[in-house]
């Protein structure tokens, strides 16, 4: 065995997510890393509890990491399946420090954490629309988080901009009056929304989409009309494969 490769996400309870998703990336990670050892974790119990509830089992970050080195592995190698950093990347760090001994263990960058790293995921983003069809403003949203790392997605939406695309990038965080302020500010009557999140799981399907309380819903009330695109990124093979290009 070469390398214990660990494949992390929040943790979608989400089964079609699970299924379609994450480990046919998972698989795809093997296969092109055929020498290595990969398996799916979960940094979140929350997701994992409700899984077991149907019969699927997920390890813990904590599970994967103890089982690669009891397999006495020469590297560990976490790869974060996140967006940006925040909270839940940092705790990530907090385990494998805390496991660390013999500096075997070493936990990737997330997907935006440099300029270059933007420019990269703009592109993908950019052939997707291309690929799509898609001739209105996209609105690509992600969750947001709470530290420095959030930068990236005010630097994505310069680097969208750069490849010629009418777009703005938001979050979560943001109140829907300032979103609606931004795309009103930039005369856009109609949007793509372009979901920036891993898997299309509860984030995607009530907070951007529900039909009584969500974004979608709100952008509508405001007179802006919305096309809905269900697809975690992570679906995309080319920025599938910005993640995977971390392993090298």
């Amino acid at each position: 065995m070469g390398r214990y490769i660990i494949v992390t996400h929040v943790g979608t309870s989400v089964l079609r997510c699970v299924n379609n998703e994450l480990l046919p990336f998972v698989d795809r990670v093997q296969q092109l890393h055929k020498e290595d050892k990969v398996v799916l974790a979960y940094t979140s119990n929350r997701g994992r509890m409700k899984l077991r509830q149907k019969q699927v089992i997920i390890l813990s970050l904590d599970e994967a990491l103890l089982e690669g080195i009891r397999l006495g592995v020469e590297e560990i190698i976490v790869l974060p399946l996140h967006v940006v950093g925040g909270g839940d990347y940092v705790q990530i760090h907090e385990q494998v420090a805390l496991l660390d001994r013999g500096k075997q263990i070493k936990a990737l960058k997330p997907l935006l954490s440099t300029e270059e790293n933007c420019v990269q995921l703009a592109a993908c983003i950019r052939k997707s629309v291309d690929m799509s069809g898609i001739n209105k403003p996209i609105l690509c949203i992600g969750h947001g988080v709470d530290d420095e790392s959030h930068k990236w997605y005010e630097v994505l939406e310069e680097r969208l901009i750069n490849e010629g695309l009418e777009c703005v990038v938001d979050t979560l965080c943001s109140s829907k009056n300032d979103l609606i302020s931004r795309l009103q500010d930039k005369g856009y009557e109609e949007v793509h929304i372009l979901p920036l999140f891993v898997v299309a799981g509860y984030h995607v399907t009530k907070d951007l989409y529900d039909k009584t309380d969500s974004i979608s819903q709100y952008l509508l009330s405001k007179g802006i009309g919305v096309t809905e695109h269900y697809e975690g990124i992570i679906s995309d093979k080319n920025i599938a494969s910005l993640y995977i290009s971390k392993l090298s």
